[in-house]
């Protein structure tokens, strides 16, 4: 939702659109791709000790526009 936030401004889109935009996203569907992105990076980062797997997952989450306390939250709940 961030790059997705961000795309829409650069492109000057007005802030009641943008909500609007965001507000339509599923949240089950937003779930789903975030998990959907950590399980097939996670087999990436599988060799490297769990505290760094965790922050190299992390990064690559918030580097896709995933907010902070989404992952965070889904990685207490998950564990992978």
């Amino acid at each position: 939702r961030i790059k997705i936030e961000h795309g829409l401004r650069l492109h000057r889109i007005s802030e009641p659109l943008i909500r609007e935009a965001l507000q339509s996203i599923d949240d089950k569907d937003y779930l789903n791709c975030l998990q959907y992105i950590l399980q097939k990076k996670e087999k990436d980062f599988a060799a490297l000790p769990t505290p760094y797997r965790k922050k190299k997952l992390l990064a690559f989450a918030y580097s896709k526009g995933f907010e902070k306390e989404l992952v965070l939250q889904h990685w207490a709940d998950t564990r992978y």
